[in-house]
């Protein structure tokens, strides 16, 4: 497919004021993206952003997120948003990002936080850091904390998010109860912002059904059919059924359900890959995406493997050390999932394990959710652009 394209020859290489062109970054014999690598038009970038500083655990100690430099994590992103938009301040970087924003404007914000319930001591999820400094960074680039919504309808929230989400005063929903008879009632109007909105049905190719065989119509929520915008916050850990769980498989956590299951369940089992794909393809997901911001300080890129369980660990095959990090920031949800699966499938193979499919990336990209391709030899892409930066 990528021999059929008509490159645009590349520009001038990249320059960045204020940034070290790190040798080497990412443990690849390529070599670097900031020396070798032109910008070229019409090809998706991603772009990664290293800083040494912005973690220190020593992958003991518990909960890892105590161990994330918040002051370095913010240098992180504002450096994330003004290399990949080319503006010269992070205000500028948002406004480019969310376009036409007005107050009253609705900016919906997905992190992974799937395991609430177990806390960051016992699982890898979006950092409550990194979702803070987004919130800050939009409302110091004037953007209404009103406007501003999290969610994910899988979590619960815990004391290491409410410490850091306290702080914004920004909207928040979450997992819902249903314990009450009123709770009962008002999700069966469908009325909360976290309920499934009717009119808003998610295309699937399989049929979804129950543990008893019933079929179960997905939704997009109320939450995200009346938010303007999408910010993807995922977190970087492999999966224990397909490849990783990144930027497409976070939105399990934006699906409700005709039966009214809080949990995906339904989502998982032989279709997974699919099911993947279809959710992302839904017109509230794909168009409303603005950016996607992964939390890659640490990773879990053998996630349940073998002895290896929920919390970050110690990486194998990254020059720069056992820690990413690392931000990974792009618009396509599909070329940033490639560039993060080569990364993981390395690391697999290398603790001797045979990396699970990642056949919904070749699927999306068919259904042109976006480009999906692997790092060649030579250590470049040909069909995404793709830099680097050290803070």
């Amino acid at each position: 497919m990528f021999e059929r394209r008509s490159f645009i020859k590349a520009l001038s290489l990249l320059a960045v004021a204020g940034f070290v062109n790190p040798k080497h970054l990412l443990g690849y014999t390529g070599d670097s993206a900031l020396e070798s690598v032109s910008k070229r038009e019409a090809l998706p970038t991603v772009l990664r952003v290293f800083n040494k500083k912005a973690t220190s655990w020593d992958y003991t100690s518990a909960p890892y997120v105590d161990f994330i430099d918040y002051n370095e994590l913010k240098k992180m992103l504002s450096a994330a948003l003004i290399e990949y938009t080319g503006t010269n301040r992070t205000s500028e970087a948002w406004r480019r990002i969310l376009p036409g924003y007005i107050t009253g404007k609705k900016i919906a914000i997905k992190p992974n936080l799937n395991n609430t319930g177990i806390g960051y001591s016992k699982a890898i999820m979006t950092s409550p850091q990194l979702i803070s400094a987004v919130i800050e960074g939009l409302i110091e680039a004037g953007f209404s904390v009103q406007d501003i919504i999290v969610y994910d309808l899988t979590a619960r929230v815990n004391k290491e998010l409410a410490q850091w989400l306290n702080v914004f005063k920004v909207k928040t929903i979450f997992r819902p109860k249903y314990d009450g008879l009123l709770e009962k009632l008002y999700s069966r109007l469908h009325l909360a912002p976290q309920d499934q909105d009717t009119n808003a049905p998610i295309r699937m190719r399989s049929t979804i059904t129950d543990d008893l065989g019933d079929g179960v119509t997905c939704y997009i929520p109320n939450v995200l059919t009346h938010a303007d915008y999408l910010i993807n916050l995922p977190v970087f850990k492999a999966h224990q059924f397909v490849l990783q769980s990144g930027a497409l498989k976070n939105h399990f956590g934006t699906v409700r359900f005709s039966n009214h299951n809080a949990y995906p369940v339904v989502l998982h089992g032989g279709d997974i890959e699919k099911n993947i794909v279809d959710i992302n393809s839904n017109v509230h997901i794909a168009r409303k995406t603005s950016i996607i911001i992964a939390d890659c300080l640490y990773g879990a890129p053998c996630f349940t493997r073998g002895a290896h369980g929920r919390v970050p660990t110690r990486w194998r095959t990254l020059s720069t050390g056992p820690s990413p990090n690392s931000l990974f920031i792009s618009s396509d949800p599909v070329a940033l999932e490639s560039v993060l699966a080569d990364y993981i499938i390395r690391e697999q193979e290398a603790a001797g394990y045979n990396p699970y499919s990642h056949q919904y990336l070749h699927d999306a990209m068919e259904l042109g959710l976006g480009v999906h391709e692997h790092r060649g030899q030579n250590g470049r892409y040909e069909a995404i652009d793709f830099r680097e930066v050290m803070v």
